[in-house]
């Protein structure tokens, strides 16, 4: 029985055996992701490259991987090549806006944020980003707009109730902070 299992070990390390695709090392690298284990994700995406150097979602999730190791230029540096290599990825806009808003950039934060929502509007994530970088700005109601706004498209973004709240509290309008971070603890 144990002749049998090496013979299998040796069958999968022949050169004969496919690789893993860069897909294939996307779809690793979002599993590490789920699991917040950046560091692991962050390899898998750079593998991805290595395979296909033109695949907009490994430079996407390498700049996701990148922001939450708090690599933020490094990050920015992938979002730029994912809409070099796809000039309408709204993902990769808004992952710019958040690497730029990180860096303290936000007036450029909120462009690539706009460019995003100008590129998918229904995303409600977008809009929530937005209101992140409004409040960034000292634009608080406008910044509460767009949290609404995020939660009209998604009534299961928690994270856009956890923003509302946040905003609501700054402002001091306690009550409706309670309300919205107990829908987002719901949602959770």
């Amino acid at each position: 029985m144990p002749k049998k299992i090496n013979q299998t070990k040796q069958q999968q390390n022949t050169p004969d055996t496919p690789r893993k695709t860069a897909k294939q090392w996307v779809e690793e690298g979002n599993a590490r992701f789920a699991e917040k284990r950046y560091d692991e994700a962050l390899a898998a995406y750079k593998e991805a490259i290595k395979r296909d150097a033109k695949m907009v979602p490994a430079h996407i999730g390498k700049g996701n991987a990148l922001l939450e190791l708090e690599y933020h230029r490094a990050a920015l540096k992938a979002y730029e090549r994912a809409f070099q290599l796809k000039p309408g990825s709204a993902d990769a806009y808004n992952g710019k806006a958040k690497a730029l808003m990180m860096l303290d950039f936000n007036e450029e934060a909120l462009e690539a944020c706009e460019q995003a929502i100008r590129l998918d509007p229904h995303n409600s994530r977008f809009y929530d980003n937005r209101g992140w970088i409004l409040c960034m700005l000292d634009r608080d109601e406008e910044a509460l707009v767009s949290c609404e706004q995020a939660i009209q498209l998604d009534p299961r973004n928690a994270t856009a109730y956890n923003t509302k709240a946040l905003l609501l509290s700054y402002l001091e309008r306690n009550g409706e902070a309670l309300v919205a971070y107990e829908q987002a603890i719901h949602l959770i």
